[in-house]
């Protein structure tokens, strides 16, 4: 080899180990933001529990918690760019959902400046909005190996389980962990682990429900223990008070069962268990029972003589609709006015600031950036999951597409889920449920990407004299002559160079 290849290979290793080492480091951040995500609130008694004032502490604490996460959704952020520079990544995002990302964004954008809400009000919106989307789009730069995605997921795996024991330990006990530590909560009678309430305790747990669902349905083997611990998951769901992680999980059953094509029994059995353990809460419990009317709007339930009355929000989401129906009121009004800094014209004598509304996500979406802002993040979340539901795209004629690939499963029904608890509440943009969500994504689409590339090494490459892969309507034109060694190596370069222009 001359001294010129031999600096071209080493170059090339060079820059390999560079960029191997720059995924690693996004698995890393990533896997930093999941477990700061999900035990921000237990982090935060720990750090900061000294004296007898322990809320102070735990405010303390996190501040400090937030500014963690802010710093390393930065680092994160700088580690996709370079992620993307050095691997020349460009057209791997330009996709259709990348598109409608943009659009999103130029939309929320234009509802600002059309309306009162200042530009740094602005930023701050599409940060709450969007934030945990870079974990995405670093996942998507990262492309790890399956070793790391192995163990991101153990990482996620093991601190949905301790928040499981917890939360059965506090069922069991009757009190929360952080009332022990002189902690009190607003969701007394309702278990939340290691979590800030439990409301985001539930989506925690409906989301890994999701995946438990997914896995039966992708045709994974299943057994005792695997049926035992997703009894306990849906046991520790029951007893939180996201009911709206719960009909997530039936719906996004649904589409389990629909999107897998097999399965059907595992799934329904998972439903039934969950649907036990809800009734049996309920039953056994008056204010489960009254908080499920509350939340659903059944109607009105008294607990201790008082009285809980169904959500009223449509009356003023339509009147504020009327006024301002494309762009809405402007990105961050109803933050602003919760925080006592008044509101934009559109929002004038509506009583918004009261306790309980804009418990629904979409109310939010639809007052803030008006129809043309909810149509967009619609559109944008459809483009997300439809690419999933068939993961390889090019075929041969005479094979019909298998099911997806489980995880790809489990992204198509992780976003059907975060959008039925959309519907109950502003979760959704929570730092826990949104960084979740959006890393089950991320992993799904790494098993498209994986799925195209293994298919193009089959069928675009020049793989002439391998005639069963090919086409029979083409098998006229194969040449089965045996080939040289020389025509072998150029073949194999060709099929390299183009692996290489797809990483």
């Amino acid at each position: 080899m001359s001294a010129s290849g031999a600096l071209a290979a080493g170059s090339r290793t060079a820059g390999r180990a560079a960029t191997h080492r720059v995924s690693l480091a996004i698995m890393l951040v990533v896997g930093l933001l999941l477990v700061q995500a999900l035990a921000d609130s237990a982090v935060a008694v720990l750090a900061g529990a000294d004296g007898d004032d322990a809320w102070a502490s735990v405010d303390r604490a996190a501040r400090w918690s937030e500014l963690a996460a802010a710093a390393l959704y930065v680092l994160l952020a700088a580690l996709t760019a370079g992620k993307v520079v050095l691997d020349r990544q460009w057209r791997h995002f330009a996709t259709g959902a990348d598109l409608a990302l943009l659009a999103l964004g130029f939309t929320m954008a234009l509802a600002g400046v059309a309306n009162d809400s200042s530009a740094a009000l602005t930023g701050q919106a599409l940060l709450a909005y969007l934030r945990a989307v870079l974990v995405f789009y670093a996942l998507r730069a990262a492309d790890p190996g399956p070793v790391a995605v192995r163990r991101l997921l153990t990482v996620v795996g093991v601190v949905v389980a301790a928040n499981v024991a917890v939360a059965l330990g506090e069922a069991a006990a009757g009190f929360a962990v952080d009332d022990a530590a002189g902690v009190g909560s607003v969701d007394q009678g309702a278990v939340r682990a290691l979590l800030a309430d439990s409301v985001e305790l539930g989506n925690v747990l409906g989301l890994a429900l999701v995946g438990c669902l997914a896995w039966a349905a992708g045709g994974r083997t299943v057994g005792r223990m695997w049926w035992a611990a997703v009894a306990l998951v849906a046991l520790a769901l029951s007893a939180t008070e996201s009911s709206g992680s719960v009909v997530g999980v039936l719906l996004a059953a649904v589409v389990v069962a629909v999107t897998a094509r097999r399965g059907a029994a595992r799934v329904l059995g998972v439903v039934l268990l969950l649907v036990l353990c809800v009734g049996a809460q309920v039953a056994l419990n008056p204010d489960r029972h009254a908080s499920w009317e509350a939340r659903l709007g059944i109607g009105v339930s008294r607990v201790d003589g008082a009285a809980i009355a169904a959500p009223t929000d449509f009356p003023r989401v339509a009147d504020v609709l009327a006024r301002q129906p494309l762009l809405g009121c402007g990105p961050g009004q109803l933050t602003s006015i919760g925080a006592g800094e008044g509101g934009s014209q559109c929002t004038a004598n509506q009583p918004f600031e009261q306790k309980g509304f804009s418990h629904s996500f979409w109310f939010r979406l639809l007052i803030e950036t008006g129809v043309l802002g909810f149509a967009a993040f619609v559109a944008w979340l459809f483009l997300v999951i439809r690419p999933l539901r068939n993961p390889a795209r090019r075929r041969p004629r005479r094979e019909s597409p298998g099911p997806p690939h489980f995880i790809a499963i489990w992204g198509i029904a992780a976003v059907v889920f975060a959008a039925v608890v959309a519907v109950l509440s502003p979760s959704v943009e929570s730092p826990m449920l949104s960084v979740l969500l959006w890393t089950v994504v991320g992993i799904a689409w790494w098993v498209r990407r994986r799925s195209q590339e293994a298919e193009r090494s089959l069928f675009a490459a020049d793989t002439a004299f391998i005639p069963k892969v090919r086409d029979p309507a083409d098998v006229h034109a194969v040449d089965t002559r045996i080939l040289g060694t020389d025509e072998i190596l150029s073949l194999a370069r060709q099929a390299r160079r183009r692996t290489d222009r797809g990483n």
